[in-house]
Order: structure tokens, then sequence, then C-alpha cells
């Protein structure tokens, strides 16, 4: 499937040079994760996701140890 080029890739972009953390919010199934994986991949970011209980539970019952784990740049969906 041929990716949709979105406007707002570039925005992402931008912003990401300017902020430390980046919010992405919509409704589901618009491309949000697509977007950001392909900025990520551009850019050699690691991602994990929190359909993943345990990566869920762990950022819940020690968030410092859990970001310590995940340096930036980094992905959380």
């Amino acid at each position: 499937m041929d990716f949709i080029e979105r406007h707002a890739e570039e925005t992402l972009k931008r912003f990401a040079s300017s902020f430390p953390a980046i919010l992405v919010t919509g409704a589901r199934q618009t491309g949000k994760t697509t977007i950001l994986k392909k900025i990520a991949d551009e850019y050699s970011v690691s991602s994990t996701t929190f359909d993943d209980i345990a990566e869920e539970q762990f950022a819940l019952s020690d968030p410092k140890t859990f970001l310590e784990l995940h340096e930036s740049p980094f992905m959380f969906d």
C-alpha cells in the first residue's frame, strides 16, 4: 500500500526540531501512527507501543525508570 503524503509531516518535523515532546491526537484510523513511524524511520528513532500490556504497566508503575530506559529521541504509541 502506498503512503499518503500529508501536510502534517513537514509540520511535525519542524516541531520536532523545536520542542522536546510532541503529542499527536486525532480520530482512530487516520494515519497518526503511520506518519510518525515514517518520520521515526527517517531519523532512526526507536519506538514502543502501549498495546504491549507489559510496557504500559512498566510505564505506570515506574515512570522514571521507564523514561530512563527509553532514551531520546523516542516515540511512544
